[in-house]
């Protein structure tokens, strides 16, 4: 039996519950024919839409049936004038209607884009199931007084902590680290096939993770799928990508061009959704597998891995973290290094570290001390956008406030009159409380369009994937609630402050020289431009330091500099960038993985001077680099001399370090000291301090170690002809690879996308300013509506007088100039305490300055004076015969 399809059934019965009779068969045959229409046109999905909006527009006084059942109080009808009388007077004040339902609108889409991002950004990893028994280990450290968080831990941790503790259901390890062979990124070929492409996204784990993170499976078993040695599992996207709608299980691929070592394809999973600290593409199994040496799954003193586990439910975590450092330090960590000669480490382990667990869905939010080497989201933005929103939503409530009180004189009469003849307080109260809540109702459904529109652009700037959830049990009965709260919110004042008129004085027309107590309404635009002013300022010092960030002296030459991807693939890469080096534009070239960019390769060892012995307690970055790095990047070799093209021939190997190095190892001159790093290194120069992570942090010490061997070659250029210099560089690359895409990168375009983060939040801060500031700038327009409405007899009687226009104008600004006067000293140290506070995050920052604040008090003003400056210039030329005629 074939299906009837119609229209969305609670919207239906919706509006045959509230439809009058009289007019129910009539207006639903039409409103069931124009559905049936736009489904044969349009589809069925914007036939419901449409529905729905028709029904909802529907819902005027005459439509609306009658209650039974109220004969004495006679309610129903008496609401339904409400909504009548609050319907004719938007139309017939249709100015005020508009700035009403404008400046709530885009209070209300600004409130919502900004409440979709929280919740999205508060969701992550919640649809796994168990997730608040899931923890990442992670281990604090207090190195010289600073603290210091890590998650990579040995390999032997997992299993133990399972082996051992009761409380962990499940134990497993990811290693990501892109220094690893198969981890981060790779070359991938699939069998029978000579083309490479180049993938992201690469990590290795253990069964367990898959397990722990019930992550589910389209082709294969996903309990077994990374059971068996050099096992791989694809995502549906990137399985998708290279055998369409194949299932690619027992399917052969090979990695970097390696085909003496065959992966086999083991499952596919379904992609991790957007809000997921997991955006892993292809999982490696890790049994079986070995980056050192066949030591290294009994070694405790290698980090490479992160680990998760399950605890069981009922567990006191505060009690378990304590009994975990415990059993773990006592064991096995401090016995190894004690029995390695390292006893220092351990006692410096013992005293000043220790084992935390940090719930998954904290993760995203919470690892802003956590140095992991991944862009993640920061709770202090959530802070931050969830205040903008309030403030945003109670300055669009004041705009409503200020614009109905505005129009008291216009509506004094009425109210007059409806006491006169009857009508109580109450009465009066709950009419204006209607009005606000149809005018609410408009710009909800306005914002919501507006919402609409906006989402996909604010998705680009955020890089989220945010949707507006319609389909969701908590969306409507919130926007509802939200409705009638903002309604309440924003009438409240006016409805009580207009039904108070004494009706001799209205009738009289003395209400229109009452103007006690402006104090409230003075007291609000202050309030408005206070939030409109910090606002100003916080975006212009985050300007200033992403400024500062982008040009400051970091070291080395980030300018016109070329990263080239994956030059392991091209066999020998000594010859490939020698060749390089012959092309025309081309300065100098470097074979090394380890730059000041992100996405680069990083490797923190100990460091042990030599011949003292006992190790000291301090960490390097080890970076291997050829004898062209320093020149190629612009570095400054401040003392000693450079590696030479045989320096790997050298008998102990020569080592160059850092500033912060020399002053970390104490000695007045290191040049000839010696240093042990796994290997005996000879200092033979130091280089100038070069930021070499974001500027957040202060410069670590760091070595270079010379080795040839890379994935990346950069190259200096030193022509304009971009373009002919790129085809030439890949021509060459062709040569070396020809099965492979030739891939490159700029460094200041890397260097930049260190700071992604923080512009994207500098610019979401940007937008939401300005609706801020123009909602704040409509509130003022209608203060001063209000105050030229309350004047027009007096300012009336100065032109009589002989007031000028000059005198006037003055006379309508000057109050509203010293309004913004004081909210902008109210502002300066609400400011100054919040980027101060901000600023702290980075160890190298500009200075909050007063010109910053000059700048801003001086667009506070000009926005002041043109707000007002309509209003003002309309009350100066008005004829003051038609502000004195007596009515």
């Amino acid at each position: 039996m074939k299906k009837t399809i119609g229209p969305p059934s609670f919207a239906h019965r919706f509006f045959r519950w509230y439809c009058h009779p009289r007019m129910l068969n009539h207006i639903e045959g039409d409103l069931l024919e124009d559905y049936r229409d736009r489904v044969h046109k349009k589809g069925k999905w914007k036939a419901d839409a449409r529905f729905v909006l028709d029904v909802l527009l529907l819902l005027r006084p005459e439509i609306i049936r009658p209650l039974e059942g109220y004969k004495n109080l006679n309610t129903y009808g008496m609401y339904k004038s409400y909504f009548k009388i609050g319907w004719r007077n938007l139309l017939k004040n249709k100015g005020f209607g508009v700035i009403n339902i404008v400046g709530l609108s885009i209070g209300v889409s600004a409130c919502l884009l900004i409440a979709l991002f929280i919740l999205h950004e508060m969701s992550y990893d919640k649809h796994i199931p168990d997730s608040e028994n899931i923890y990442r280990l992670t281990q604090y450290f207090n190195m010289d007084g600073k603290d210091e968080w890590g998650v990579h831990h040995p390999a032997p941790m997992a299993s133990t902590m399972k082996s051992d503790f009761i409380e962990i259901e499940k134990a497993g390890r990811i290693m990501d680290n892109p220094q690893r062979y198969g981890a981060g990124s790779n070359e991938i070929q699939v069998e029978g096939n000579t083309q490479q492409f180049h993938e992201t996204g690469f990590a290795y784990a253990d069964q367990s993770i898959l397990d722990m993170l019930h992550i589910p499976f389209i082709h294969g078993d996903g309990s077994s799928a990374l059971e068996v040695p050099f096992s791989i599992v694809f995502s549906e996207s990137k399985s998708k990508k290279f055998f369409k709608n194949e299932n690619p299980v027992g399917k052969i691929i090979y990695l970097n061009g390696k085909e003496n070592q065959p992966f086999v394809i083991s499952g596919v999973m379904k992609d991790f959704p957007a809000n997921s600290n997991f955006d892993y593409e292809f999982f490696i199994t890790l049994k079986g597998a070995t980056f050192y040496d066949e030591g290294e799954e009994a070694r405790w003193s290698q980090r490479n891995f992160t680990n998760l586990v399950q605890i069981r439910s009922g567990t006191d975590i505060v009690a378990f973290k304590k009994k975990l450092t415990e059993v773990m330090y006592d064991n096995y960590i401090l016995p190894f290094y004690r029995n390695s000669g390292r006893t220092k480490n351990a006692e410096l382990l013992a005293t000043q570290s220790r084992l935390e667990l940090q719930p998954l869905q904290d993760i995203h939010l919470y690892s802003g001390q956590i140095k992991e080497g991944k862009s993640r989201g920061d709770i202090r933005f959530i802070w931050i956008f969830a205040s903008i929103a309030f403030f945003i939503l109670v300055i669009a409530s004041i705009n409503f406030i200020n614009l109905s009180t505005a129009q008291s004189t216009t509506r004094a009469k009425e109210v007059g009159l409806r006491k006169v003849v009857g009508s109580r307080r109450q009465s009066l109260i709950a009419q204006f409380l209607a009005e606000s809540f149809i005018t609410t109702l408009f710009a909800f459904a306005v914002g919501l369009g507006i919402t609409f529109l906006a989402l996909p652009y604010f998705n680009e700037l955020a890089q989220r994937s945010i949707d507006i959830p319609w389909t969701s049990n908590w969306f409507l009965p919130s926007l509802l609630a939200s409705i009638v709260l903002v309604s309440i919110l924003a009438g409240l004042y006016p409805s009580f402050y207009l039904s108070k008129f004494n009706p001799v004085h209205v009738l009289k027309g003395a209400v229109s020289s009452n103007r006690k107590s402006p104090g409230l309404r003075s007291a609000l635009v202050v309030f408005q431009f206070t939030i409109s002013i910090v606002l100003i300022a916080c975006a212009l010092i985050v300007q200033d330091q992403m400024n500062f960030i982008m040009t400051r002296d970091l070291g080395f030459d980030k300018d016109q500099v070329i990263q080239i991807q994956g030059v392991n693939a091209t066999g020998n890469v000594t010859a490939f960038k020698n060749e390089l080096k012959q092309i025309a534009g081309i300065t100098n070239a470097s074979n090394s993985s380890y730059l000041p960019v992100e996405g680069s390769h990083r490797n923190s060892s100990n460091v042990e001077p030599l011949p003292d012995g006992d190790p000291t307690n301090f960490q390097a970055q080890f970076w291997q680099v050829d004898e062209d790095y320093i020149e190629t990047l612009g570095m400054n070799l401040v003392l000693g001399r450079n590696f030479g093209p045989k320096t790997d021939m050298d008998s102990l190997r020569p080592a160059i370090i850092n500033q912060a190095m020399a002053k970390a190892l104490g000695y007045k001159d290191p040049i000839g000291h010696r240093i042990s790093q796994r290997q005996r290194l000879e200092i033979i120069g130091i280089v100038e301090d070069f930021n070499y992570q974001t500027i957040e942090e202060q410069i670590q010490p760091l070595v270079f170690v010379y080795n040839s061997s890379s994935t990346v070659t950069s190259v200096k250029i030193d022509t304009e002809n971009i373009p002919d210099l790129l085809a030439a560089i890949e021509g060459t690359w062709k040569k070396f690879a020809p099965t492979l895409e030739f891939r490159y990168t700029f460094m200041d375009e890397s260097y930049g996308r260190m700071y992604d983060n923080v512009r994207r939040m500098g610019l979401i801060l940007n937008c939401f300013t300005f609706f801020t500031i123009f909602i704040a700038c409509l509130g003022l327009f209608g203060l001063s509506a209000f105050m030229i409405e309350q004047r027009r007899k007096e300012l009336g009687v100065r032109k009589v007088l002989g007031a000028s226009l000059a005198s006037i104008f003055n006379l309508s600004v000057k109050y509203f100039i010293v309004l913004v006067g004081i909210s902008f000293l109210m502002a300066i140290p609400i400011a100054i305490y919040i980027m101060h506070n901000w600023l702290q995050g980075f160890a190298y920052r500009i200075e909050i300055s007063w010109p910053v604040f000059a700048l801003t008090g001086m667009g506070a003003l000009a926005l002041t004076l043109l707000t007002v400056s309509y209003q003002s210039i309309k009350a100066a030329l008005v004829n003051p015969v038609n502000s004195l005629r007596s009515e």
